[in-house]
């Protein structure tokens, strides 16, 4: 049931923009209060949205999700977290050949679909998971994050013929 108040719609007494972000009620209670009165019910979803990844995600301010990388021959893809440099050492690098910016930082490896590319995800991927914990949904949105701001698609396609998230 939908509700119309003279400043936002609910569901359920829930702000809309808050149910577009998937949240459940159980998530969203134990931070309305501290994430209303933002100025909009959007700015409330999106407010709780990362209050909540910070939280019970763990994210860190700073740091990345993750790494589009090319592994040597060998390094299989079972292989335990380590931090970036033990990947460096084993002759991981970045697909777009750019250094890591934080070889201290812990990650593992990840391959969405056998012959696509393949990735080092950190915590603040998880992080995202923490939210919903479907890898496509958290690679979508980490992506996407990082198209707004000026990032470049990934080097390799994906296997199948998918095409490669763009903002187009």
């Amino acid at each position: 049931t939908f509700v119309r108040t003279a400043s936002s719609v609910t569901a359920g007494g829930v702000p809309l923009p808050i149910q577009c972000t998937r949240w459940s009620c159980q998530a969203y209670r134990p931070v309305r209060s501290t994430v209303s009165q933002r100025g909009s019910a959007v700015a409330d979803a999106l407010a709780g949205t990362a209050q909540y990844m910070v939280k019970r995600g763990r994210y860190r301010r700073g740091e990345g999700w993750g790494y589009e990388v090319r592994l040597p021959a060998g390094v299989p893809l079972t292989t335990p977290p380590a931090a970036i440099s033990a990947w460096i050492t084993r002759g991981v690098t970045q697909a777009n050949s750019r250094p890591f910016p934080r070889p201290a930082e812990r990650a593992r490896l990840w391959q969405p679909s056998a012959g696509g590319p393949v990735f080092l995800l950190t915590q603040n991927f998880d992080a995202v998971r923490s939210y919903n914990p479907a890898n496509t949904y958290a690679l979508a949105i980490v992506h996407l994050g990082d198209r707004i701001r000026g990032g470049e698609p990934f080097v390799q396609a994906f296997a199948g013929g998918e095409r490669i998230l763009t903002l187009e």
